[in-house]
């Protein structure tokens, strides 16, 4: 199983746990590296996000400086593309990431529901769909211009767009994988993502197979995360996305050592 686990949220922001109920549980499940990495700020998404960053910082200072478990333990954040962090030279890493689209004065959480999803392709994409996930796109691309350490959850929009969006279709493709390949570009470290999967809403993590076949094309990095809410689900996704980069072709994986991304055969 893979032992590093750095997309976590706690209870400091729509996690349901505490920072040391989460590090409980990690040791006890053998990860030997595990980092916090809560929302960023959102004035405008306040349920999902931290509600002071300065407290979150100090609060998992805190915790790091008083832990006594096997296990170590890293400070991040998951920044979104319209949420930039305020004290980046804090964390250990920052995941880049894309929750909302932005079109005429309106914002959108792209992961909350169909029906969210749905109102805002007909509301401020004309109902089509294409160019809903076109701007998407975009934004993930500019996310990965910033140069993150790891780029969240490429295509979180599998989330709800199941029945609205044409996944298999020859347009949707070449538009996800041009951003891929333009993402790449910035020497980001691809998330393969299991958050979808722990919640029973994807058959596969993020990014779909044919975007990690590309990412292995292109020499692409990429690293397993839990994008874990609860303890219950602590380390899913490590030991089957150890296996499943295998079978892909991947021969070795990111991980955190001694407080640095380095590669880990597989």
């Amino acid at each position: 199983m893979i032992t590093t686990s750095l997309h976590n949220h706690c209870n400091l922001c729509d996690g349901k746990n505490t920072p040391e109920e989460m590090i409980a549980a990690a040791v006890k499940a053998g990860i030997t590296d595990f980092g916090f990495s809560s929302h960023s700020y959102a004035c405008f998404d306040m349920g999902a996000s931290v509600k002071n960053e300065r407290e979150y910082i100090e609060r998992i200072k805190s915790v790091i400086k008083n832990n006594d478990l096997p296990v170590n333990l890293y400070l991040g954040a998951e920044e979104d593309l319209f949420c930039p962090v305020a004290f980046r030279e804090e964390y250990d890493y920052i995941i880049g990431s894309v929750h909302y689209v932005k079109q005429g004065g309106r914002i959108y959480g792209v992961d909350i529901s169909a029906e969210v999803l749905s109102r805002c392709i007909e509301e401020s994409f004309s109902s089509d769909p294409a160019a809903f996930y076109r701007a998407y796109f975009e934004n993930v691309a500019e996310c990965a211009r910033r140069k993150p350490d790891i780029l969240g959850h490429f295509d979180l929009i599998r989330l709800c767009g199941g029945g609205i969006i044409d996944f298999s279709s020859h347009d949707y493709i070449d538009a996800a994988i041009a951003c891929i390949d333009e993402c790449l570009k910035y020497d980001v470290i691809a998330e393969v993502n299991y958050g979808g999967m722990a919640r029973g809403k994807t058959l596969s993590p993020y990014p779909d197979e044919f975007l990690l076949k590309r990412i292995r094309e292109k020499n692409g990095r990429v690293i397993v995360s839990t994008d874990c809410h609860d303890v219950n689900l602590i380390a899913f996704g490590l030991d089957e996305g150890e296996k499943y980069l295998k079978s892909l072709g991947f021969t070795s994986v990111t991980v955190m050592e001694n407080g640095k991304l380095v590669q880990q055969p597989l």
